[in-house]
């Protein structure tokens, strides 16, 4: 998969390997419940803001669902929805990535889902229960695994 819209929330972790400088044709997007200036403010103070080709967030008026939110980073990342996987933590973010058509690849560490088995029962396409699980996840090779 090219790209990816992963939730914003307070568990913002790196996930090793997946963002690297020499992968900028894999350049993913970022939508969450912060406006899009705070979380671009939130990505900078990681470090991250540039290994991200879109950041989007709610809008003023606070009246985006989730999947409009997954469709809205989905068209600013200029990928195809085939090539889009949600990375989130909650029911609610499994009921957007199902109404965007897009798979959700759920996290047992955020607040939401609490067991693999609540987050396949959720319909999710994948689950990791660490962030150092996500680049296997995506078929995305570690630097020791590069030649």
């Amino acid at each position: 998969m090219r790209h990816g819209t992963c939730g914003g929330g307070a568990g913002r972790r790196r996930i090793p390997g997946l963002l690297r400088p020499e992968r900028e044709a894999s350049s993913p997007g970022v939508c969450g419940h912060e406006g899009s200036p705070q979380a671009a403010e939130i990505l900078e103070e990681q470090g991250l803001l540039p290994y991200f080709g879109a950041v989007c967030g709610m809008d003023e008026n606070d009246s985006l669902t989730k999947a409009d939110l997954i469709r809205r980073g989905i068209q600013a990342a200029e990928c195809k929805r085939e090539e889009a996987i949600l990375v989130g933590d909650s029911a609610f973010d499994a009921h957007g990535a199902n109404e965007a058509g897009i798979p959700l690849l759920a996290v047992t560490y955020g607040f939401g889902f609490r067991s693999r088995k609540q987050a396949e029962e959720s319909g999710a396409a994948l689950v990791a229960e660490t962030a150092g699980e996500i680049p296997a996840l995506l078929g995305v090779k570690q630097p020791e695994e590069e030649t």
